[in-house]
């Protein structure tokens, strides 16, 4: 990662580098994550034109975030159109995250040929 460094031995190390959102391990970024600049500053070293969704040119215009919890794609709210992606973080206890803390996410799109919704998952942590 650009701007890191890191010094010692096991046990025994430093390092050096561009602030982050503190975080524990194994988390995902809540709703944060769809308001700007936060998505530069989660992935600083990420090409931000492969989040941009077709027909948009801004990756915060891409991303809308979920306003429920339920993890369908009939029932995500709201529903994607063919030029955003809904965010949907999830807690611990399957709620919508708010918080840093978040266990999972999915990411709802529509594709424009056959105007159906699909969802891609994150691992569950």
């Amino acid at each position: 990662m650009d701007g890191w460094t890191w010094a010692g031995t096991p046990n025994e190390s430093s390092s050096t580098g561009p602030i982050v959102v503190a975080g524990i391990p194994g988390t995902y970024p809540s709703i944060s994550l769809t308001s700007s600049p936060l998505l530069t500053l989660y992935l600083p070293d990420a090409d931000i034109k492969a989040f941009i969704a077709p027909g948009q040119s801004d990756p915060y215009a891409t991303f809308i975030p979920a306003t429920n919890n339920i993890q369908t794609t009939e029932g995500i709210l709201p529903q994607p159109t063919k030029d955003q992606y809904v965010y949907q973080p999830i807690d611990n206890d399957g709620v919508l995250c708010v918080t840093r803390d978040c266990r999972k996410y999915n990411i709802y799109y529509r594709l424009e040929s056959d105007n159906s919704v699909h969802m891609i998952s994150s691992k569950n942590q």
